[in-house]
């Protein structure tokens, strides 16, 4: 059980001995919002990549023609 140790903090009464208290807070959103901004990351390093691909190839084929 949580104690309101502050205004924003939070305590846990843990008696004498050796413990491990881990106090995690991992909203939904947070995770989603991450998958969201790593695959808009993703498809805007294929579509450069891409784009790139396609500039220096219509540019090599531009050089050979001459």
């Amino acid at each position: 059980p949580y104690i309101k140790a502050n205004y924003l903090l939070r305590a846990v009464f843990v008696p004498a001995g050796n413990h491990e208290i881990r106090m995690v807070f991992e909203p939904e959103v947070i995770e989603k919002g991450k998958m969201i901004s790593m695959s808009a990351f993703g498809i805007f390093l294929l579509l450069s990549v891409g784009g790139f691909l396609k500039f220096r190839r219509k540019t090599i084929a531009k050089n050979t023609e001459n």
